[in-house]
């Protein structure tokens, strides 16, 4: 397979030279590439963090990785063996990345037959301090019941959607993505509503949400 490497490089404005006074703070340079694998059949993308203190989050990123495609290649090279179609992506989009928190989704799309193929979705939530993982009660207070405020805006979303099944509360392995404004809860097709609705998305600001640990938002 084909590996390809592409540099990039990310400032806060999104301009590569740009003379930036004084006044609007310190700005830093955020470098990282991205690992392409490409074939006719197989594309995979992923990012590779090349500052050192990020040596931690590249192994998970890449455990990540793999186990997404771990569990698809068998089934994949079944029905290359058998002469079927078949194909497989899997991307990634950096939905934050500053140096409290480094936010990553990745999402796949394996196509082994039928009408459509399966997509699924890994969230890489990263605090760069403590170089740790986060789930979502890591990013409030302790005692605070950051269930109901979560559930409350869920139960709302479903209520305008078509469903499969009664939602009634998320769980402590709830999957999410941070933003620089908020947190983003999203769900997997057929969880709760039908395949047409993709991954149900739901955007919470920071300013809903009551017992947030400061140094996550502020």
């Amino acid at each position: 397979m084909k590996r390809i490497l592409v540099f990039l490089s990310i400032l806060p404005v999104l301009v590569f030279g740009l003379d930036i006074p004084k006044e609007f703070g310190e700005v830093k340079r955020m470098d990282y590439e991205v690992v392409f694998y490409k074939s006719n059949i197989v594309e995979i993308k992923y990012p590779k963090f090349l500052d050192r203190k990020l040596e931690v989050l590249n192994e998970i990123i890449e455990k990540t990785v793999n186990s997404m495609w771990n569990d698809w290649k068998d089934d994949l090279l079944g029905n290359i063996k058998s002469g079927f179609r078949t194909s497989y992506y899997l991307g990634f989009s950096i939905k934050r990345f500053d140096e409290k928190i480094i936010s990553i989704v990745f999402e796949d799309y394996a196509y082994t037959g039928g009408a459509h193929g399966m997509p699924s979705r890994r969230a890489i939530n990263y605090d760069v301090k403590n170089k740790k993982l986060l789930k979502l009660c890591d990013i409030f207070e302790k005692g605070v019941d950051w269930k109901s405020q979560i559930n409350k805006f869920v139960k709302e979303y479903f209520k305008r959607v078509p469903t499969l099944s009664k939602f009634e509360s998320i769980d402590d392995n709830q999957d999410f993505y941070i933003t620089s404004w908020g947190i983003v809860v999203f769900f997997a097709p057929y969880e709760y509503t039908p395949y047409a609705q993709g991954f149900p998305e739901i955007p919470i600001s920071f300013h809903s949400l009551k017992g947030l640990k400061d140094e996550y938002w502020r």
